[in-house]
């Protein structure tokens, strides 16, 4: 029993009064997390050992307990990004397995007014829904991705660029990535790089001023097929240009993310 109680006492410190919230549902059953966020019910120690959340607004909602187990409203993020990323296979994967170069977004649409909006949205080789990564304990260390931005080419650069760029980068270890720019533009980083953060980059090739906010990824083997493309990373901050950047990893935010656009998925 001590075992299935430490999960549960790890956790309570970390709720809104040090107490969880009690409810019903049996092992199996959907609950709710709160804020319209649906889960399943699942005995604590599993729903984490199998990558699971259990914390809402920083509450632990119960369900209904046995007498043995202690049964939490359990969501696994990981398993609604990959849902998520399947549910647009149709869009980029022929059922043969081969990419599709152009197939309509929108279906059953009516025309709209010249000049309106645009009313249809083409997925082509260059227009393509993005996935979200799947395995938060992924290391991406030597891993080549691809960072891609309007912003400036050189650093002292005023103007942002009028063509989109793309610039493949290696992911840096993030000791070695602290021990080379312990200090960014003038910030202290006393943790240094932390989990939730990717360093990717080398001499001549990172991004730079009016990239941040955008994608770094990676293409992914799925299906027989390397079509869609993953969300590794957000661009973030860096010293210069040319040299190392710092990367939000998207990974680590897979509870927030999947909670907003999909809170009924777990």
């Amino acid at each position: 029993m001590l075992t299935v109680l430490l999960p549960v006492l790890f956790l309570l410190p970390h709720t809104a009064q040090g107490i969880t919230k009690e409810g019903v549902g049996a092992v199996g059953e959907a609950c709710s997390m709160g804020s319209g966020v649906r889960g399943r019910c699942q005995e604590v120690g599993a729903c984490l050992k199998e990558g699971g959340v259990v914390v809402m607004g920083e509450q632990v909602q119960l369900c209904s307990p046995t007498p043995s187990d202690i049964i939490v409203c359990c969501r696994k993020p990981h398993l609604v990004a990959e849902n998520l990323c399947a549910a647009w296979a149709q869009h980029w994967r022929s059922p043969a397995g081969h990419c599709i170069d152009k197939t309509n977004l929108i279906v059953g649409g009516v025309n709209a007014d010249p000049g309106e909006y645009p009313h249809v949205a083409n997925l082509t080789e260059r227009v393509l829904p993005a996935c979200l990564p799947t395995d938060p304990s992924q290391d991406l260390v030597g891993h080549e991705l691809t960072v891609i931005g309007w912003g400036h080419t050189q650093f002292g650069h005023r103007v942002l660029s009028r063509i989109l760029q793309k610039v493949n980068v290696p992911v840096v270890d993030q000791l070695e990535c602290q021990f080379k720019y312990p200090d960014y533009l003038g910030r202290d980083t006393p943790k240094g790089i932390l989990k939730d953060q990717l360093c990717a980059g080398k001499t001549g090739r990172d991004s730079c001023k009016g990239d941040s906010g955008g994608p770094i990824i990676d293409q992914k083997e799925r299906g027989g097929s390397r079509c869609e493309h993953t969300v590794e990373g957000i661009v973030s901050f860096g010293r210069g240009c040319g040299e190392l950047g710092v990367y939000t990893r998207v990974s680590s935010y897979l509870d927030w993310i999947t909670g907003h656009i999909a809170p009924g998925d777990y």
